[in-house]
């Protein structure tokens, strides 16, 4: 949401968007559960918005995987 961040044009800038409710923490944790070790958040579309409904929890190697495809 900070468009002075340095990967701001990445996400925000591409339209990507947080479900508002999650700026409650407790309210994420409440549909994502904790984060479970070694897990991190990921987005099952990867153009689509940070929702319960397209993100799950990854190894990094399955994130690493789940990449956009830049030109060049």
């Amino acid at each position: 949401t900070n468009e002075n961040a340095d990967n701001f044009a990445n996400y925000g800038g591409r339209g990507i968007r947080v479900d508002v409710r999650w700026m409650d923490f407790m309210f994420f944790v409440r549909q994502m559960g904790l984060r479970p070790d070694g897990m991190t958040l990921d987005r099952k579309n990867v153009d689509g918005n940070y929702s319960k409904a397209n993100c799950t929890w990854s190894t990094p190697s399955e994130q690493q995987r789940n990449r956009r495809r830049l030109n060049g």
